[in-house]
């Protein structure tokens, strides 16, 4: 519980520093906050209703569960500081913001096959049903969706409806929506490969971002006379050894030698090409000169 009201002070504490909007849109500030708020309820539930024990071990076994849940997914935030982690943990990102609109189109479609295959159920005797609820429906379709369906047992009425259903549905939530996952997964692949090294940085940044709050004022002020910038350096795995660097710096200054030698040469040319100029301009200048008081 000690453990718990601290991360939770810790998380109120970064919820002041940002608005609560940028909070709440950050999908790891959820998973931070439901464990904890999980946790709580569960000690809560203890102390409230001693004399149900029985049932309060029920629902805090319920809410543990839960909560254990988001603490294993909680390792993926702290897996984010290595390289090899970030580039597919945004790439999870990426899928589950791409795949919204997708989520919905599938959702609406099972809700449609599933209202269909319950009402057809309806036609026979209660031992004959093959779907008994909403639920058993729903279940039915996403079955369907995954590729695990059984179709031995339609009922005994009306079954080559329920089969003229059955396989538009296998055409549209197996082949037709699972391939189009598949292209959306690709597509967000793709673009995560193309600006990798890019999206690991910010990953850095958002992780130094997210958890300045920890940082003490006297720590910040210190930071803050250092600069601005995050510099980053890098070793060159294909670096050359260093006798291919002396090389390389003699030919380098080999060049150079013999670019500033022309540099000079040319220059001397161009001043004695200047003053040649000059006496021919002094000559024509005294003839002029001498013609004038001639004449």
């Amino acid at each position: 519980m000690l453990f718990t009201m601290y991360f939770l002070c810790n998380e109120i504490k970064q919820l002041g520093n940002q608005s609560i909007i940028a909070f709440i849109s950050n999908m790891w500030n959820i998973i931070d906050v439901i464990p904890l708020i999980l946790v709580t309820t569960s000690v809560v539930i203890t102390f409230i209703n001693p004399e149900n024990a029985l049932n309060a071990l029920i629902w805090q076994r319920y809410l543990n569960a839960i909560s254990v849940f988001f603490l294993w997914i909680k390792l993926l935030y702290f897996c984010r500081i290595y390289r090899a982690f970030s580039s597919l943990i945004n790439l999870m990102q990426g899928v589950i913001t791409d795949i919204q609109t997708f989520l919905i189109i599938l959702v609406l479609t099972m809700f449609a096959f599933a209202g269909t295959f319950y009402i057809l159920s309806q036609n026979n005797e209660p031992e004959d049903r093959f779907v008994t609820s909403w639920f058993d429906a729903l279940k039915m379709m996403f079955e369907l969706a995954v590729g695990n369906f059984d179709s031995s047992s339609f009922g005994k009425v009306g079954t080559t409806l329920v089969y003229v259903f059955f396989m538009l549905g296998a055409v549209f939530l197996l082949i037709m929506m699972m391939n189009l996952l598949i292209a959306i997964i690709g597509d967000t692949f793709g673009q995560v490969q193309d600006k990798m090294e890019v999206t690991m940085y910010q990953e850095f940044i958002s992780l130094i971002l997210e958890n300045l709050h920890l940082v003490s004022a006297k720590d910040m002020a210190k930071m803050e006379t250092v600069g601005n910038y995050l510099c980053i350096t890098s070793l060159d795995n294909n670096e050359m050894d260093l006798s291919e660097l002396q090389v390389a710096r003699q030919r380098l200054g080999s060049a150079v030698k013999k670019l500033k030698d022309e540099t000079i040469k040319k220059s001397d040319q161009l001043i004695e090409s200047f003053e040649q100029s000059q006496a021919t301009c002094d000559q024509i200048e005294q003839h002029i000169s001498h013609k004038v008081n001639d004449g």
